[in-house]
C-alpha cells in the first residue's frame, strides 16, 4: 500500500488551484499584503542596531524590513499568480532567510545574552501576539 500522506508539492498544487479559482479574493489579499510590506519597509528602513535597548523597540518582528519584502512578494504572487511571481517570492524568502541568519549571528556576537533574550521573546518574522497592540497604538496615535 502506498503512503497517502500529502507532499509539499501536493500542498502547493492545492494552494495554487485555490488561488487560480478565486482571483477576486486572492487579488485583494495580494494587494493588501503588498501594501503592508511597503509600509513595513518605509517605517523601519532606518532601523539601526546601536544597542539592545534600541533593538528592543521592535516587538513586531526581529527583521521588519525583510518581513516587508516577503509581504510584497507574497502579495504580488497572490495578485498575479504565475511561475515568475512564484519564483520571485521563493527567491526573496530564501535571500531574506540567509541574510537574517547572518545578521543574527553578528548581533549575538555583538550583544551576547542580551540579544539572545530578545530573540527568545520576538519571532524572526512576525509576532502575531503584538499585532493587536500595534493596531491599538496606531489607532490611538491618529485620534
Amino acid at each position: 500500500m502506498l503512503d497517502q500522506t500529502p507532499t509539499l508539492l501536493d500542498a502547493l498544487k492545492s494552494a495554487y488551484t485555490i488561488i487560480e479559482n478565486n482571483p477576486q479574493y486572492t487579488q485583494t489579499l495580494g494587494k493588501a499584503a503588498a501594501t503592508i510590506g511597503v509600509g513595513l519597509i518605509l517605517k523601519y528602513r532606518h532601523f539601526t542596531n546601536k544597542d539592545v535597548k534600541e533593538i528592543e523597540k521592535w516587538q513586531l518582528s526581529r527583521h521588519p524590513t525583510f518581513t516587508g519584502y516577503r509581504a510584497i512578494m507574497s502579495g504580488i504572487f497572490l495578485d498575479q499568480p504565475g511561475e515568475a511571481e512564484l519564483l520571485g517570492a521563493l527567491f526573496i524568502y530564501l535571500a531574506t532567510e540567509m541574510q537574517a541568519r547572518k545578521e543574527e549571528r553578528y548581533l549575538i556576537n555583538k550583544f551576547g545574552d542580551e540579544y539572545e533574550n530578545y530573540a527568545r521573546d520576538v519571532p524572526r518574522w512576525l509576532n502575531y501576539k503584538a499585532i493587536p497592540k500595534k493596531i491599538k497604538e496606531y489607532y490611538n496615535s491618529i485620534r
